[in-house]
């Protein structure tokens, strides 16, 4: 018996089974695929780095305990122990997700699978709605999608943060706003600032889109007003429930003050960002320090650099090392292995947090004998121990006792995460950068008009805030939804952002899970 040619055998296959050839090749084989491969590309990482990938735990960094302490016991909200005069709590977080992993819970799931699963499902998901709804299955068009798929900070998609679920919402958010259906677009938009705190800067997205497209429509609608305000309904639905449940609506801006929220220049933020490949183009080696008291004590940035600096261990790890910056004349700036800079409070504390060089990161240097050293802040106070024996350092004694000298241990300058943390804001800047700007000369088309807007609001948005509790390279992931803009770049350009994407991913990858990224 002859073979059947091969056109004859697919011609088979379509009759017989039209329905499951259509929906695989046509919707799903291209974003299952690329999932896969990023999945590969994680658990190798993974693996390297001695976890175990198919475990829960694995996944679970830093915040991602703030989400399971909320998935299991709500809110709480309540002075800190080290200082009463300061609020403690995880009311800086939103409900939306957790939620869902609660939901997860009632049905026998533990709580970690349960965060991880749902993290998975919803960057698939975010796939396949990139793929048929903005890229509309093209196969030309499948790099765009393999770049998202690997964008860099996709880690954070994987792992048991909202990022994911985020992008589901804001996805399906674009995509009704596009099509002018203003009800969907509200309760995505909604749906999305409950879920995640920079989701209420979908608001200025649709109403930016609106603009944008007026140049070319000359038409204003109130349903994008409506949308707008409805969206920023998120965030107020999130202050009632913390009214409801703490006794306090002002208990997520409390907390979140204490991440170094305020307008920066966003123009500054971004070179600060690059800054350590400046240093390293110009072989300018940073000098990396350790500070260590009178009785033996490590200076050390608590909460992994998010927290007040204290002054507890003996040996030298990772937070409490700091690259110590001249910004003039005995002046110095101390930054933080995460990127964090010293900085004095109104009341004279001292945290690690802020995150570009201001008036009140500047501290200046006197050398008081050998190795030892003071430094005074910008309100006349010198950084020490506020009594013998205690943890926490402030600056506010006008002199330098034994409690405000410290000896200067220089280390060597093992300053890779920096460089990495800088080579991916650089990837993303020019990337944006190259997509906005080939549409400088021409009109954008609907969808287009909303994924700029979405773009712009979203590299510009966490630049201008500056603030410690969006990382840059879990805010920078967000820019997923820009690829389809970048449809007209040259194939050998996608290519060389393809590439140099999955060498950021494999790079940043160990520091994640060694819980250097946080």
């Amino acid at each position: 018996m002859p073979p059947i040619p091969t056109s004859e055998l697919l011609l088979m296959f379509k009759k017989l089974n039209p329905f499951a050839q259509k929906r695989l090749t046509g919707k799903w084989a291209v974003p299952l695929a690329l999932f896969i491969v990023a999945k590969i590309l994680l658990w190798s990482a993974a693996v390297a780095a001695g976890f175990a990938p198919l475990d829960a735990r694995s996944w679970i960094r830093w915040d991602s305990n703030q989400y399971l302490g909320l998935a299991e016991s709500g809110y709480w909200f309540s002075p800190c122990d080290y200082d009463p005069s300061v609020f403690c709590g995880n009311t800086a977080w939103l409900p939306g997700y957790p939620w869902l992993i609660r939901g997860m819970h009632f049905f026998g799931i533990p709580s970690g699978t349960a965060g991880v699963l749902l993290s998975n499902g919803f960057i698939l998901f975010s796939l396949l709605l990139l793929w048929n709804l903005f890229l509309q299955a093209e196969a030309r068009s499948w790099p765009l999608l393999a770049m998202a798929a690997m964008f860099p900070g996709h880690i954070y998609h994987h792992a048991l943060f909202p990022l994911s679920c985020f992008l589901f919402l804001a996805l399906l958010f674009l995509h009704a706003v596009r099509k002018e259906r203003w009800r969907e677009a509200a309760l995505w938009g909604f749906l999305a600032a409950f879920t995640y705190v920079t989701g209420v800067l979908l608001a200025g997205v649709v109403i930016l889109s609106g603009w944008v497209l007026w140049r070319s429509t000359k038409v204003l609608s109130w349903g994008r007003a409506g949308t707008a305000a409805i969206t920023g309904g998120g965030l107020l639905m999130v202050l009632l429930i913390q009214q409801l449940t703490v006794g306090s609506w002002k208990a997520f801006f409390v907390i979140q003050s204490k991440y170094s929220h305020g307008f920066h220049n966003p123009f500054q933020t971004y070179l600060n960002n690059i800054r350590p490949l400046w240093e390293l183009a110009t072989q300018k080696k940073p000098r990396v320090v350790a500070l260590r008291s009178r009785d033996g004590r490590l200076l050390t940035a608590s909460e992994g650099g998010d927290g007040p600096l204290i002054g507890y261990t003996t040996m030298i790890g990772d937070w409490e090392k700091f690259v110590i910056t001249s910004v003039g004349e005995k002046q110095v700036a101390l930054e933080g292995y995460r990127g964090q800079y010293w900085s004095v409070s109104d009341s004279g504390d001292v945290w690690v947090q802020s995150t570009d060089i201001r008036k009140r990161s500047i501290f200046a240097l006197t050398r008081i004998d050998g190795d030892r050293v003071a430094l005074r802040g910008v309100n006349g106070g010198y950084v020490g121990f506020e009594e013998p024996g205690g943890v926490l350092l402030v600056a506010r004694k006008p002199e330098v006792g034994s409690l405000e000298a410290f000896e200067m241990v220089e280390l060597p300058q093992d300053t890779r995460l920096r460089t990495v943390r800088a080579a991916q804001s650089l990837w993303v800047g020019v990337f944006v950068v190259l997509t906005l700007g080939s549409f400088i000369k021409r009109r954008p088309t609907p969808i287009q008009g909303v994924l700029l807007a979405y773009t712009l609001v979203y590299w510009i948005g966490p630049h201008i805030i500056a603030t410690t509790g969006h990382s840059f390279y879990r805010a920078e992931s967000l820019l997923l939804p820009a690829v389809v803009l970048a449809k007209d770049l040259p194939r050998w350009v996608l290519f060389l952002f393809f590439t140099t994407a999955i060498w950021l991913s494999w790079e940043m990858a160990p520091h994640f899970f060694s819980s250097l990224l946080v």
